[in-house]
């Protein structure tokens, strides 16, 4: 993913470019739709409901881009299916948090309790990761690796996990003791997370090396086209940061300078 912010490619013919999106608080793509307009290029968003389809969509050319996935859920699609896509940017950090309509803090779980993750292995095993980092399990999973359920090793409170499709998982707060959901789902349901999560991953823009900075994706083939540099630019922007830091009501950490 190179610095692309000196580079200026003039487009002259009209250009659609379709940007694949989960739900439907798209930060900052309307700011970045209007500011791209002046150079002759059109944004079009194309909203999916759940984590897999917008590479699956990529992948078969029914769009052109796609923004949602962090690092660690792209490099397991493309194991999982095959598909040749590539990030072009970083775009921004978005804590994974852990909810509850039962429990106010991590010092409330008692012994048996049911915790909800995510059912795909990176959004699962960050959730794990962020219980190892509160002190609640330990895992044997040596460092910069993703644990899985069967690598804990301390379980002290013999906590029970589930695993439930990431976009179900703010549905299970009636029926377990808590649930780690993805912020975009925390959000469009109601929760702020600064505000009411029992507990949320602790990311820096000061570390890109997380496997779970999130990135702008493009098909392999394509990831060098001189307009996606333009969106790079826009989206690397003082005006796309400002946006970002506003949205979720504050919970997304703009992964680039500006």
């Amino acid at each position: 993913m190179q610095d692309i912010s000196s580079q200026n490619t003039q487009m002259t013919e009209p250009v659609e470019i379709k940007v694949g999106v989960v739900g439907d608080d798209n930060a900052p793509w309307l700011f970045i739709k209007d500011e791209l307009a002046k150079d002759n290029i059109k944004i079009t968003l194309v909203e999916f409901f759940d984590f897999f389809s917008p590479n699956k969509a990529l992948a078969q050319g029914l769009i052109d881009l796609n923004a949602f996935q962090h690092v660690a859920f792209l490099n397991q699609e493309i194991k999982d299916h095959g598909y040749m896509l590539a990030p072009i940017c970083y775009t921004y950090l978005d804590p994974i948090g852990m909810y509850s309509k039962k429990i106010k803090s991590l010092n409330d779980l008692k012994k048996g309790d049911s915790i909800v993750i995510p059912s795909d292995p990176s959004n699962g095993g960050r959730s794990l990761l962020v219980l190892e980092a509160e002190g609640v399990i330990k895992t044997k999973v040596s460092k910069g690796q993703i644990p899985d359920v069967g690598d804990i090793t301390e379980n002290s409170l013999e906590l029970n996990f589930v695993k439930i499709n990431p976009a179900d998982t703010v549905k299970t707060l009636d029926d377990y003791t808590a649930a780690f959901i993805n912020g975009n789902y925390a959000f469009e349901n109601g929760f702020i997370a600064n505000r009411d999560a029992v507990c949320r991953e602790k990311l820096s823009p000061d570390d890109l090396s997380t496997p779970f900075v999130k990135v702008l994706v493009a098909r392999s083939e394509d990831q060098d086209r001189a307009v996606f540099k333009k969106v790079i630019s826009a989206y690397h922007s003082k005006g796309s940061a400002q946006v970002l830091k506003q949205a979720e009501g504050g919970a997304l950490i703009p992964a680039f300078t500006y």
